[in-house]
């Protein structure tokens, strides 16, 4: 389990602020996400083509927010 800028363990309840996440921490929420809206169409809340959409949806904005940390941190030094 890894620890945040507070010196503690993190749960999969509490992330942290979306500026200091990594790249794990987006993974754990994608995945919290996507297996959510597989749980809904199984459930027949939704529709399966919403699996795919989320899944690119998810990866597009994990990869977007990885490139604003990339360029914030490198302003930063």
């Amino acid at each position: 389990m890894s620890t945040n800028a507070w010196s503690r363990p993190r749960s999969w309840m509490r992330t942290p602020p979306v500026m200091e996440r990594t790249l794990e921490d987006d993974v754990k929420v994608a995945a919290g996400v996507l297996v959510g809206v597989a749980l809904g169409c199984l459930l027949g809340l939704g529709q399966w083509t919403a699996v795919p959409a989320a899944a690119v949806g998810l990866v597009v904005a994990t990869a977007a927010l990885n490139a604003v940390r990339r360029v914030r941190s490198r302003r930063a030094h």
